[in-house]
């Protein structure tokens, strides 16, 4: 069966043509709505998560500045603790230099103490050179080469200087013993 167009049947050809062709266009077109709705949400989100690493990235760099700043001047009142500990031991051990020319008894008891009070300074400084590593450490920081060797040499000294006490108190018990033979 054959259709004859007639200009009075053309109106209604033209509204069933617009009706098909919105019922098939119709649903794409709100598919196609929701698809950039979506994109956009994501995006959106994409943005926000960015700033929001953004930000915990400036929060992360302020809090390393803080504890750098912090961390700096932990050392420098270390250093300073460092000096005076240093200095009181340089003054102890000039006054003991001066004393040199005692009796040998009195010359050897001084020595004992000064190389007690240099083990104690030395084990003074170990444990600010390990609280400097400490606090490098949480700040995520590595500690220095230079500051890991000289933890690395002052133990190494305060082994020699207890074993040199160590000797010294057993000469001096030798020789409380012997005394008390002779009297």
């Amino acid at each position: 069966m054959i259709l004859a167009v007639t200009s009075s049947s053309l109106p209604l050809l033209v509204a069933i043509g617009t009706t098909i062709f919105a019922s098939v266009t119709g649903p794409l077109v709100v598919v196609l709505m929701l698809a950039r709705q979506q994109r956009r949400g994501k995006e959106l989100d994409w943005e926000r998560e960015d700033e929001r690493d953004a930000q915990q990235k400036r929060e992360a760099e302020e809090r390393a500045q803080v504890a750098a700043a912090q961390l700096l001047a932990a050392n420098a009142e270390i250093a300073a603790r460092l000096a005076e500990t240093n200095g009181q031991t340089q003054g102890r051990l000039d006054s003991l230099d001066a004393g040199v020319e005692r009796v040998h008894t009195l010359v050897n008891s001084d020595k004992t103490a000064a190389m007690q009070r240099d083990l104690d300074s030395a084990k003074e400084k170990l444990v600010l050179l390990g609280e400097i590593a400490d606090l490098k450490h949480a700040a995520g920081l590595a500690p220095k080469p230079e500051t890991l060797g000289e933890i690395e040499s002052t133990e190494r000294r305060i082994t020699e200087l207890q074993a040199e006490l160590d000797d010294r108190h057993r000469q001096a018990d030798l020789a409380e013993q012997q005394m008390k033979k002779h009297e």
